[in-house]
C-alpha cells in the first residue's frame, strides 16, 4: 500500500494560491485515475488499485499545521510505513515550477 497526501488550506481563500498544489496535484491524479474522493480520515480520500498494489490519495480538510491528525489516522489504520507515503506540498523556497524530492525534512527545512 501506498499513500499520496496533497497539503493544503481548505476553503476558497486558499483555492487557487502557490499553498494549495498539494491540493491541486491530487485533484489532477485523481482525476486522471478516473475515481472519486470519499469522506475519511478527516480529509477526502480516493483509492486506486493498480498492478496488484493500492494507492491510497488524502487531501486533509485540516489546516497544513494540522494535517499530520488526518494523515496519522490513514497511515495508522492501513499500518502504510513511512516509505511509502509521498506528501506533495508547496516549498517557499523554491522558485515557481521547480520541484525537490527527499526522503525526510521538517516545516521550512
Amino acid at each position: 500500500m501506498k499513500a499520496i497526501i496533497g497539503l493544503g488550506n481548505p476553503g476558497l481563500k486558499y483555492r487557487n494560491t502557490k499553498h494549495n498544489v498539494g491540493f491541486m496535484l491530487l485533484d489532477r491524479i485523481v482525476k486522471e485515475k478516473d475515481c472519486a474522493y470519499r469522506s475519511d480520515f478527516r480529509g477526502k480520500i480516493a483509492e486506486v488499485r493498480e498492478n496488484g498494489k493500492r494507492f491510497f490519495f488524502l487531501k486533509p480538510y485540516t489546516y497544513m499545521n494540522l494535517s499530520g491528525l488526518a494523515v496519522s489516522q490513514l497511515v495508522n489504520y492501513y499500518k502504510i510505513p513511512a516509505k511509502d507515503i509521498l506528501v506533495l506540498h508547496d516549498d517557499m523556497d523554491l522558485p515557481l515550477g521547480k520541484m525537490r524530492l527527499r526522503s525526510k525534512g521538517s516545516a521550512g527545512g
